[in-house]
């Protein structure tokens, strides 16, 4: 019997489906490799938010750690130096016990440095005394930052620019629209190419000072020469006096012409010794190191021995991350802890 045979140049049955077979895994490849990358960028995007949600745990372990340290502190005491654990706590990272990360918590003494509001006699408000009944005068403010400006620290060039300085800082909080002999009033301010509004009134935050007239960005945040004025002034200090037991070397200087910096040295050597903890409870050991034409009494009554504004950073670090929480806190006179401001870097 006779078989026909059936040529067909097409593809027969099993070509096409080996065809399709090869297509759908050429198509499940391309999705299994972009399913994979996809997979791979959620991984490291999972592990990224959880290493920030980590590392905003540690830093704020940290900063409720320096809170703690400051409560227990003023329980201790009534006064504040560096032998104290608040002032030491940045000596060494803490063990959170957290494998490769680790938290580090520096306080900082804010009512030690320069209260730029004491420029100006303030008037009362609320719980806070105005700063002329106690404390520094307005003219004994300018006279300290005048001489604080020209200790050679800062990018300011001479005499006449400090005094600019001083006097314009003064015009920006004073009230009134009566220019000093080197200030600037609102006549000033209005005349630039961007208009500024004086604060008539207290300084509320540092960095408001780049508006005021001779202050420049190099001054107060300092350069590879200079030092940044930001650390030797301070805005929340409103008793209008400095805690000599942790106020800056050249801030203690500056408070008179004649103290010189040999007497600045052996100063700083004494209150950082843990000998002498119980001595630096009174400002009147700051007298001894004075020279003999200077009256003690006279300082004294600018001076403190107790600190109720502070810094507080809080650094956490996991593997090659990091994460800083800064706060500037309030300490009130029954021991509460107050959160003025809070910054993430």
């Amino acid at each position: 019997m006779a078989r026909t045979i059936l040529i067909d140049g097409g593809i027969g049955n099993r070509g096409m489906a080996l065809l399709l077979v090869v297509s759908m895994i050429a198509l499940l490849s391309v999705v299994i490799i972009s399913f994979s990358r996809s997979m791979q960028l959620a991984v490291a995007e999972t592990s990224h938010f959880q290493q920030s949600v980590l590392m905003e745990s540690m830093a704020q372990s940290g900063l409720d750690i320096g809170l703690a340290v400051l409560q227990q502190d003023a329980s201790r005491s009534d006064y504040d130096s560096f032998p104290e654990n608040w002032a030491r706590l940045g000596e060494a990272p803490l063990d959170l016990g957290i494998g490769q990360g680790a938290v580090s918590v520096l306080i900082i003494d804010l009512d030690g440095r320069f209260p730029v509001n004491s420029l100006v006699e303030m008037v009362a408000e609320g719980d806070n005394p105005p700063t002329g009944d106690s404390g520094m005068t307005p003219q004994q403010a300018r006279d300290i930052l005048l001489r604080l400006l020209q200790s050679g620290l800062f990018e300011v060039e001479d005499e006449a620019e400090a005094r600019g300085i001083v006097e314009s800082l003064t015009d920006w909080i004073d009230a009134n629209d009566d220019e000093l002999d080197y200030g600037a009033e609102a006549s000033y301010y209005n005349s630039l190419e961007k208009t500024v509004v004086p604060r008539n009134g207290p300084v509320d935050f540092l960095n408001e000072l780049l508006q005021v007239k001779g202050i420049s960005r190099d001054l107060l945040y300092g350069n590879s020469e200079k030092e940044p004025l930001i650390e030797y002034i301070s805005v929340k200090n409103k008793s209008g006096k400095i805690n000599i037991n942790t106020a800056p070397l050249a801030l203690i200087q500056a408070l008179d012409e004649r103290i010189s910096a040999d007497e600045i040295e052996g100063l700083d050597e004494f209150r950082r010794a843990e000998d002498n903890l119980e001595a630096l409870s009174d400002s009147s050991w700051f007298t001894d190191f004075l020279p003999g034409d200077i009256d003690g009494l006279d300082l004294q009554g600018i001076l403190s021995t107790q600190s109720n504004h502070f810094i507080i950073d809080s650094e956490a670090r996991y593997q090659e991350r990091f994460m800083v929480l800064q706060a500037t806190v309030e300490r009130s006179s029954e021991n509460e802890m107050r959160l003025v401001f809070l910054e993430v870097e």
